[in-house]
């Protein structure tokens, strides 16, 4: 089943998709900020827990490069991608995937730095994915998360430049809005 949509369409929308991480065999999460520290820049927010607060902050940061905030027990923190050091370990990908805030995230952190195989990934095993910022956080303050990644969403320009050079994007990079009524496509109709 596919479906074709028109990227030029007044109110498209792309809406982001939080990485909550879980079941970790030992997270710390000062030891994570240290080794982060490596390939991004890593600025605590105290006091900041408000949802809307810090998308607000984060979509701020992602204007002049790729960002995130990973939201901890402990506190949260903006990282912002220092670009040489990124580049560097990312240098076997063509340069508009190295760009996405996905890629950097998923090959970067969780791999590399949080040891979730691309495998793990797949198979949602020490990951689940959130649409809602505030879902996100609640995961972690109640525990059942090390860790959660409030994201900023693909732009419809990195969506277009990925597509049209025949590249595939990362696994739930993108979530439409509006939706297509599924039930018209699926279900007969008498």
């Amino acid at each position: 089943m596919m479906t074709f949509v028109n990227m030029d369409a007044p109110g498209l929308t792309i809406l982001p998709t939080h990485r909550v991480v879980h079941s970790l065999p030992a997270f710390h999460a000062a030891d994570f900020f240290k080794s982060a520290a490596k390939y991004f820049v890593v600025k605590p927010l105290p006091g900041e827990s408000e949802p809307t607060a810090l998308m607000a902050k984060l979509t701020e940061a992602g204007k002049s490069g790729v960002s995130f905030i990973a939201v901890t027990r402990e506190g949260n923190s903006l990282l912002t991608a220092k670009a040489d050091a990124v580049a560097a370990r990312l240098k076997d990908e063509p340069e508009r995937q190295r760009r996405l805030d996905i890629v950097q995230l998923h090959t970067v952190i969780l791999d590399d730095l949080l040891g979730v195989s691309p495998q793990a990934v797949a198979n949602q095993t020490n990951l689940r994915y959130v649409r809602d910022a505030s879902e996100a956080m609640q995961q972690v303050a109640a525990g059942d998360a090390d860790i959660a990644f409030l994201m900023n969403p693909v732009t419809l320009d990195q969506l277009r430049e990925v597509a049209f050079a025949g590249d595939v994007m990362p696994q739930k990079s993108t979530d439409f809005y509006p939706k297509l009524l599924s039930g018209l496509t699926i279900y007969a109709l008498d």
